[in-house]
């Protein structure tokens, strides 16, 4: 838990960079933080008491099928001055390699329409893709 307010001042900087002009609420994502902790999975790289990235997610039944269990990613941040290294493709790993530990049939990960990167990577490594998201404010 001493990692949280690192961990917080990664989720400041990811809401920089949100496509969808996300606001920061510093007590529900300590909240949540918190929570991602406590009861589901967070893993993070790090480096000289410094963290440099860190990912996390949900172990969750599919609605529809809860024979079908996912880790769910809910985020994966890498400090700018480590995404040229492999402290992501590290992360990456780690995630999947909970995902066998904690018996779920598959990892579902994310990406925004800043990362197109990500999209080919995650080919490269496997997965398919299923499903898009689109959000329109109301």
């Amino acid at each position: 838990m001493d990692d949280l307010n690192e961990l917080m001042a990664y989720g400041k900087e990811f809401i920089k960079y949100h496509p969808a002009g996300l606001k920061w609420n510093p007590k529900h994502i300590r909240g949540v933080l918190y929570d991602m902790v406590m009861n589901h999975v967070v893993l993070v790289d790090i480096e000289g008491g410094k963290i440099r990235g860190s990912i996390g997610g949900q172990v969750t039944p599919n609605p529809f099928d809860p024979e079908e269990i996912h880790l769910a990613e809910m985020f994966w941040w890498v400090g700018e001055e480590y995404r040229k290294g492999l402290v992501g493709l590290r992360l990456m790993e780690a995630f999947e390699e909970v995902g066998r530990i904690l018996k779920c049939t598959s990892v579902v990960m994310t990406t925004t329409t800043l990362t197109p990167t990500l999209d080919k990577y995650y080919k490269r490594k496997g997965y398919e893709h299923y499903e898009s998201t689109y959000m329109r404010r109301v």
